[in-house]
């Protein structure tokens, strides 16, 4: 497996996340983009695993990049797809175990696999779709989701001598609003994220791949 391939796959899948971030700001949603871009993800490990492989004494036909949320998993992964690796490049086992969720206490590797297995053998992952309400106050505070914020009370407040717009909040929910010199300027945001995991799904990928890149990089410098 040339080098080139996983670099090339590490750009287009980036190209891929670009589109999709756009899309969902525009509230639309698209499955099978997310699934196919959750595959090519998921293809940069095993390309990378294929890679290691090639450079082991023994190396194996068909291997899958390994990973476990214990150690123990991990390690046997590692026995079946890649064995000897900690002997023979143990530089590579590290990075490799780095990232694992017992090592890192991130979870961004599991759900990755995780997501990708459902979208490719089952049914496209469910998606939850938020809207939330947000507050720009020039010069003062800006507040993307209300909703996190809880109850907010802002009265009385200047800029250069003018003031600002009355507010009163209660659960994200605006109750009470004076107009004043300087109004306030207010927002409504589309947020996606996978049903069944609490990560926004642009955040999930940008994560992903940021850390697919690095490893990638990583591996480049050692091996």
């Amino acid at each position: 497996m040339n080098r080139n391939d996983t670099f090339e796959l590490i750009n287009h899948s980036k190209k891929q996340i670009q589109s999709i971030s756009s899309s969902l700001k525009k509230g639309t949603l698209n499955k099978v983009e997310i699934k196919n871009t959750l595959e090519n993800l998921r293809s940069i490990l095993d390309y990378l695993a294929v890679n290691i492989s090639s450079k082991l004494k023994h190396p194996k036909k068909r291997v899958h990049f390994p990973y476990g949320r214990r150690q123990n998993h991990f390690k046997n992964a590692v026995k079946l797809n890649l064995p000897n690796l900690s002997t023979e490049f143990p530089l590579t086992y590290q990075k490799l175990e780095e990232i694992q969720p017992y090592k890192s206490k991130k979870v961004w590797l599991i759900d990755l696999c995780e997501l990708t297995n459902e979208a490719k053998h089952n049914n496209l992952n469910p998606v939850q779709q938020d809207k939330l309400s947000g507050i720009d106050i020039p010069g003062l505070i800006k507040i993307e989701d209300l909703s996190k914020i809880g109850n907010l009370k802002i009265t009385g407040n200047t800029v250069n001598g003018q003031r600002i717009d009355d507010i009163e909040t209660v659960n994200g929910k605006i109750i009470n609003h004076s107009k004043n010199q300087i109004a306030i300027l207010f927002s409504e945001t589309n947020k996606f994220k996978f049903s069944n995991k609490e990560v926004e799904i642009t955040t999930f990928l940008d994560t992903c791949h940021e850390n697919l890149n690095n490893l990638f990089k990583s591996l480049e410098i050692i091996e």
